[in-house]
């Protein structure tokens, strides 16, 4: 299974790179472009506006992981809004041993369980108390390294924008990744243009992780 979801995230990569040389102006101003909810634009104060300022330079510097769903505003997951809105994701920059999503999902669901606790452990009480409150944004959060398997894991804030999903829906839990890999680590789901066939596939028919 490691083997498939590496040979994909590299392919995935690759059209990217080929893509993220030459964007076109339609391009950059039709489906790359990113709308600032209404929301956002009310509440200058809300981290949630550092994805927006920060987009340009991702798409420069950005590099490319998987990336899994720990949380999702539930507005998402129902294919009659049209609605963006914001969820938390893991993902892994380590060079050495990168997380495939099955990793991944594992980890989140560790994560994911601390929502509405009070761990003892300072790390894992920040987590709890972040998840709990749903209106906290955070932008590489280091994951416990026992809760990471000691994987160099990350918490970030994303926006879901739904056209660049493959359904304009959250149909599944992991997707490619773009992460700024220094701070501020702002991440986005990586368009879904540029995925392979066999992870649209995952999305649009399967609904679930494993191929």
């Amino acid at each position: 299974m490691s083997d498939f979801f590496t040979k994909n995230l590299n392919k995935i990569r690759h059209n990217w790179e080929d893509d993220s040389k030459k964007f076109s102006i339609w391009n950059r101003l039709t489906y790359l472009k990113l709308r600032r909810p209404d929301w956002a634009i009310m509440d200058p104060a809300d981290k949630i506006n550092i994805i927006f300022d920060e987009h340009k330079r991702l798409f420069k510097e950005g590099v490319i992981v998987w990336g899994h769903i720990i949380q999702a505003n539930a507005h998402l997951f129902d294919s009659n809004d049209d609605h963006d809105c914001p969820a938390e994701t893991v993902y892994s920059l380590s060079s050495n041993e990168s997380a495939n999503p099955e990793d991944l999902e594992r980890i989140a669901h560790k994560l994911f369980s601390l929502k509405g606790r009070r761990p003892v452990r300072d790390d894992l009480r920040m987590i709890a108390n972040y998840l709990t409150n749903e209106s906290i944004r955070v932008f590489g959060f280091p994951v416990p390294a026992d809760l990471a398997k000691r994987r160099n894991c990350r918490i970030s804030t994303i926006m879901v924008f739904r056209k660049h999903l493959p359904v304009p829906f959250l149909n599944n839990t992991f997707f490619p990744l773009l992460v700024s890999p220094s701070n501020p680590y702002v991440a986005m789901i990586l368009p879904s243009r540029y995925w392979t066939s066999p992870i649209l596939s995952l999305w649009t028919t399967q609904g679930v992780i494993h191929p």
